[in-house]
């Protein structure tokens, strides 16, 4: 009982800390806030352009980084625009299947390939390790997509980057890293290799699968050549696409028929509260939206999914 009382005192002292330590935090912190002031305002910046009225902004020193009035006449029309409603779907579409088609693709061989008994393995890894170190330039690699007949197609954004060399290399690092003891107590059972992948490794693979879905994710929300390249079809345009189009438009951009907007549908008051670049400030926010929502919850993955995956060499 004394010993317990003891160490319960000592977790209640506090750790005297000198005045330079004190001096060095205060710093710290104070350098921290002002560089995330600085990464913020730009973020703010744009959503308060997207909605403030374009009279508040034409007038001298009218642009204040909280608007004194509001006007959201900008994101109906931006959501009443068929060609960005369709772009963020493409997007969004893109995101979900490439992404699943990824980890499904990497995982699978990540595994296969931390087997070290398996015939052939070390030939298989150097093949990977050689994709990874020697990445085909961009005419080889549009022979092999109009070959297969992805061009013009969706399969185009997510077939050719199903597997990839560094996350199969993170996958395997991972696997290699499990206790051996749970696939010799699963094979015991009369559990094949396809139940040891899915029933027991699978349920462990949370952090690595959360960090490098994230990093996939957002290559696939932020891919614009692909695009331009490989897809054509306006009717397959990502969100990325649709927003550089937007924010190259300048003052045409209420006018323009790729937008697909009806002038007749507004009235005079809101064509005169939208400026061209509160439209563009709005296809931003818009298009931001889906990685803001997503990355609060695989963050806390993020670091132990990477760490995992790179400890061993």
């Amino acid at each position: 009982m004394n010993s317990v009382m003891d160490l319960t005192r000592v977790r209640s002292r506090k750790i005297p800390i000198s005045r330079s330590e004190k001096l060095y935090q205060l710093a710290a912190h104070v350098i921290v806030i002002s560089v995330a002031l600085v990464c913020l305002l730009p973020c703010l910046y744009v959503v308060s352009i997207s909605i403030t009225p374009y009279a508040a902004l034409s007038l001298e020193g009218g642009y204040a980084l909280i608007p004194k009035h509001v006007s959201l006449e900008a994101y109906r029309t931006v959501l009443a625009s068929g060609e960005i409603v369709n772009g963020f779907l493409v997007s969004v579409l893109r995101v979900l299947v490439g992404t699943s088609l990824h980890l499904a693709v990497c995982s699978a061989a990540g595994y296969a390939l931390s087997k070290r008994y398996l015939p052939g393995s070390g030939l298989f890894i150097k093949l990977v390790l050689f994709t990874f170190l020697f990445v085909p330039g961009l005419i080889p690699y549009y022979l092999v997509v109009r070959s297969a007949g992805l061009l013009n197609t969706f399969w185009a954004y997510v077939i050719p980057s199903a597997a990839g060399a560094w996350s199969i290399f993170v996958f395997r690092q991972f696997f290699m890293e499990l206790p051996p003891d749970l696939e010799e107590a699963a094979r015991l059972d009369g559990a094949t290799e396809l139940d040891i992948l899915v029933r027991v490794i699978l349920p462990l693979s949370g952090p690595v699968y959360a960090a490098l879905g994230l990093f996939n994710a957002v290559g696939h929300w932020n891919d614009y050549m692909t695009a331009v390249i490989y897809v054509p079809n306006p009717d397959l345009q990502p969100i990325a696409n649709v927003l550089q189009k937007v924010l190259t438009q300048q003052s045409r951009v209420m006018a323009s028929p790729d937008l697909q907007l009806d002038p007749s549908k507004l009235s005079i008051s809101a064509w005169e509260q939208i400026p061209s670049l509160g439209i563009q400030m709005t296809v931003v926010v818009v298009s931001l939206i889906p990685i803001l929502l997503v990355y609060p919850v695989l963050q806390k993955h993020f670091v132990k999914g990477m760490l995992t995956g790179a400890i061993k060499g």
